[in-house]
């Protein structure tokens, strides 16, 4: 039994060796820039097109937060690393954001409508590219309480998730980005 202690703790200590530290991201927040000005209000890319009766174009829910860092697998050491310092572009539909990683970058959020993320990255040591979807997160954070129940527990939360998901009033992120940087 103190075997088994022993080596859960030391592969504990193993795998969270193994991640790659990542440094304080000190710049303030990006705005991503409407593609189309005159249709955009603030971060809403579709105020313009927008009425009260209008339910063609999606409602806008707020904005997110999106982390973009770049790593780079250093060959002496085998190990992956941040690269700081990536010109990168944010493609959104309708939006455009361009800056350096790491970087924070606050995109608007339109629930399960909102359009996919891609950010391609360039550095001295290579190019790296990556897509973020947007996802159902008051789903997820539901779900994450299903494997602890066991397989009755995924069928209880899976059935609880389809009768209780709500587009219209669940809350809705993107994952944080981390693109690897790869010799052309």
């Amino acid at each position: 039994m103190v075997g088994r202690v022993v080596a859960l703790i030391f592969m504990t200590l193993l795998l969270s060796a193994c991640g790659v530290k990542y440094s304080e991201i000190e710049t303030p927040p990006l705005n991503i820039t409407p593609t189309n000005v005159a249709t955009s209000k603030g971060l809403d890319i579709y105020a313009a097109a927008r009425t009260e009766d209008d339910t063609a174009v999606p409602r806008f829910r707020g904005t997110a937060l999106v982390e973009i860092r770049t790593n780079f697998k250093e060959k002496a050491a085998k190990t992956t690393k941040e690269f700081i310092g990536a010109d990168c572009v944010l493609n959104g539909q309708e939006y455009t954001a361009e800056f350096k990683t790491p970087q924070h970058v606050l995109v608007p959020i339109y629930g399960e409508h909102s359009a996919p993320l891609f950010v391609k990255c360039n550095s001295d040591i290579g190019l790296g590219t990556q897509t973020s979807e947007i996802y159902n997160y008051t789903t997820a954070v539901r779900n994450q309480h299903a494997p602890s129940g066991g397989l009755l527990g995924v069928l209880i939360v899976t059935a609880i998730n389809a009768a209780r998901e709500d587009p219209e009033s669940d809350q809705y992120k993107y994952q944080n980005i981390y693109i690897d940087l790869k010799a052309e």
